[in-house]
């Protein structure tokens, strides 16, 4: 390998002088950065050049000299730096020293000269760098270890110690250093008070290279004394001469307090487990019980004459706990870190009778006479598992009732601001579109944003469904109508590759039913078909009429005898594993791959099928498909729904029709106007009861309609129309919420007859609601 040529840089005045050195030291093998002739330009050099070393005359052009110089290079780095000098002088001699330079070399001089010179800069210069970070690890070593370290001369004057020995003998470096041990701090053998002082010489002049200290007391400078243990070596020259001690020690007097402590509370020891409910069990080293209470002789049924000196694992049934001693004891014996130490295990065990019953387990190391023995607490916690068994039982019904009323009170609160910002955003996007040509691709993106609009309204719509918060609109229904209203709606959502089947019962009984309900409960199973056909399939719909007998009933659970209607949802995807079926209908419980499903799909039909008092059952095997039946009670009442027809907007004109709005929120209160005024109606809004009864004054109550929030800042919606109707009894109304829990006052909206608006609203279910209410009569 060609080693690297060292890199030189000439600090020179006179320029054929300064020629000359360059030309030389080519010759002689070195590569010349650069030829300055000031300070300046010297620190510019080295800062950009990055030369190995300088040579410089003394003599330079600028404001600083050589020297000068030289004392600001070393400011910024450290590099060997040459005097070339014609000067030879003392004064010049002595300023020159104070920078402390690799060379000064007097001119004129000889390449040889110049070539030893340097060489003997850059060997110094390496020599002295090797030998400082040499000194800054050991510095940095001794410095960060825990143990506190103090090292001696041959006449064991103190050399160094570390801040950890500082720490531990409460004296400081510079109080401590170059006096001897004696005159600072004393340091003696527990049992037979020999001093540190006399080990320190023993050891100066023994040939004994290390030596374990133990059982030693260290006084420190406060007076008070410290348990330590540690160890002291020779510290050797490089001709292996003994120049000194290094002393090494930790502090262990919470150890041995806690030792002491634990020899002294041997006897009470023993007088508390003999009292004690718990088994408790003392095992030596051999793994053999050497001690057994008269609460392991009551539990296990086995006296201590019978269990001493026998092994303990034959009472316990788990193999993990005899692989634990087993193994455990052996790896303490050898590392002295055992595995199974402060762990509490659940293990059953075995009585003298053979019947076996749950216990509770805890291992802790003891010393007892100098050895290790294991101590172990055995608790019967028959009762305790019985009773927690059916703790659990009653705290999981508890968590289930607290989790459906918080989720119906978080959904509550999310569906009335959600709500708000829906209609706010439909609206204006409704308002937008119906100013815009189909074909224009702006109308495009405002269809996209619409659909979203409703997607979010589906969610907050499942969470109330869930929650069972969104007030329920029973009618009688036939469901085959519904369905087939619903099927364009699934096929756009479940896509191509699944071909839908329908099979309708033609004389299909009616049912009590909600139509929103029932609309929500086909779209979650057709979803949840589609996501188990990844690779298309064939969905099946089906009703029938069925008629369960007692006999029916007998073989299958939760049902009930009488006259259903059938809903069977079949799918030929990937079945639902035997494990999960049990699980299904919980809330949050999904198969699917995170991010791919929320778990509420399932558990929502579950909901509303107990909400219409039927029930719904499934079967399924993984890659068989699953068959889904869901079960309405009949009615014998018609179907009384009326399916009103979709109308456009520019088909529900207000001519006119005076209308009052009532809306807090300002940003749908905004759309609401808009629309009304750019539909033909005369609108005026107010966005509390006491602006609503002004405007209401100064108007002299020539409004037609009133469009109200059920829920306003200072009273409720219904009272203010109630006010209103006392003093114009002919005025329309139409009520408006996002709230679904008891503030929407839905029993009084249902008895009063009010015509109810659900938000989020769009722009043709607003001006439909309108002209039903312009229409009545």
């Amino acid at each position: 390998m060609t080693q690297k040529k060292p890199k030189i840089l000439v600090v020179e005045d006179e320029r054929i002088v300064a020629e000359d050195i360059k030309a030389s030291l080519c010759n002689l093998g070195y590569t010349v950065t650069e030829l300055v002739s000031s300070g300046e330009e010297a620190l510019s050099s080295i800062e950009s050049a990055r030369p190995d070393l300088v040579l410089m005359d003394i003599m330079l052009r600028g404001s600083m000299n050589g020297i000068e110089t030289a004392e600001r290079i070393q400011t910024v780095c450290t590099l060997p730096i040459i005097y070339l000098t014609a000067y030879a002088d003392g004064k010049t001699l002595d300023h020159a020293k104070r920078t402390e330079p690799f060379g000064y070399i007097l001119k004129p001089f000889s390449d040889k000269e110049l070539q030893s010179t340097i060489e003997m800069a850059l060997y110094k210069y390496n020599l002295e760098a090797e030998l400082k970070r040499s000194r800054t690890w050991l510095s940095t070593a001794l410095n960060s270890i825990a143990d506190a370290v103090i090292t001696t001369d041959e006449n064991g004057l103190v050399t160094m110690l570390n801040p950890a020995a500082e720490e531990l003998t409460g004296w400081q470096a510079d109080q401590i250093i170059g006096h001897a041990l004696k005159d600072r701090f004393a340091v003696r053998e527990e049992e037979s008070g020999l001093k540190i002082q006399d080990l320190v010489r023993d050891m100066l002049t023994s040939q004994e290279q290390t030596r374990l200290l133990s059982n030693l007391v260290l006084s420190r400078k406060d007076g008070s004394e410290v348990f330590i243990e540690g160890s002291a070596a020779h510290l050797k020259n490089e001709r292996n001469q003994v120049f000194g001690l290094i002393l090494a020690f930790q502090d262990i007097t919470v150890r041995r307090l806690a030792e002491k402590a634990l020899r002294d509370s041997e006897e009470k020891f023993r007088a508390i487990t003999a009292s004690a409910q718990d088994a408790i069990v003392i095992i030596d080293n051999q793994g053999l019980i050497s001690y057994w209470n008269p609460a392991a002789e009551k539990i296990f049924g086995y006296s201590y004459e019978e269990m001493y000196r026998q092994q303990m694992h034959p009472l316990i049934l788990a193999d993990d706990y005899i692989k634990h001693v087993t193994n455990g004891l052996l790896e303490y014996t050898i590392s002295g870190q055992p595995p199974f130490i402060s762990k509490i295990l659940e293990l059953d065990a075995i009585k003298k009778d053979g019947g076996d019953f749950p216990v509770e387990l805890s291992l802790s190391l003891l010393k007892l006479k100098e050895e290790w023995h294991v101590l172990g607490i055995i608790r019967d916690i028959s009762e305790r598992k019985r009773l927690e068994e059916e703790r659990k039982k009653m705290q999981d019904q508890l968590f289930q009732i607290q989790k459906m009323e918080a989720i119906g009170t978080l959904a509550g609160g999310i569906a009335h601001d959600f709500n708000n910002l829906l209609t706010a955003v439909c609206g204006q996007v409704d308002l937008a579109m119906s100013k815009l040509d189909e074909s224009s691709p702006i109308f495009e993106s405002f269809k996209h944003v619409m659909a979203t609009c409703k997607s979010a309204a589906g969610l907050v719509r499942q969470l109330l469904l869930f929650s069972h918060k969104q007030p329920v609109v029973l009618s009688t229904l036939n469901l085959n109508m519904h369905i087939q209203e619903i099927l364009s709606m699934i096929e756009r959502i479940i896509g191509e590759d699944i071909v839908i089947n329908t099979q309708f019962d033609e004389d299909l009984w009616s049912v009590r039913a909600d139509y929103s309900n029932i609309e929500q409960l086909i779209m979650n199973l057709a979803i949840n078909a589609r996501d188990a056909m990844v690779d298309g399939g064939i969905l099946t719909i089906k009703t029938d009429n069925v008629v369960l007998t007692d006999q029916d009933c007998q073989t299958k659970p939760d049902t009930r005898p009488g006259r259903y209607v059938r809903i069977t949802v079949t799918d030929n995807g990937s079945g639902i594993d035997e494990k999960d079926l049990p699980h299904i209908f919980e809330p949050f419980y999904t198969t699917k791959p995170e991010g791919m499903g929320t778990g509420l799909g399932l558990a929502v039909v579950y909901g509303i099928m107990k909400k219409h008092k039927g029930w719904i059952t499934v079967e399924s095997e993984l890659d068989r498909g699953s068959r889904f039946e869901l079960m309405f009670p009949s009615t014998s009442q018609k179907d009384e729904t009326k399916h009103k027809k979709i109308v456009s907007a520019s088909a529900l004109q207000g001519n006119g029709t005076r209308v009052l709005i009532v809306e807090d929120q300002e940003n749908v209160r905004e759309f609401t106007h808009t629309a009304l005024i750019e539909n033909g109606y005369q609108a005026m809004e107010a966005a509390s009861v006491k602006e609503a009864l002004h405007i209401f004054e100064t108007q002299n109550g020539k409004f037609d309609i009133i469009f109200s929030d059920v829920v306003l800042p200072d009273k409720t919606g219904i009272s203010l129309v109630e006010e209103l109707l006392s003093l114009k009894p002919d005025l329309k109304i139409l009520l408006s919420s996002g709230y679904t829990d008891e503030r929407l006052q839905w029993p009084i909206i249902q008895e009063r007859g009010f015509r109810f608006l659900k938000k989020p609203y769009m722009l043709n279910e607003l001006l439909q609601a309108l002209r039903d209410i312009i229409d009545q009569t």
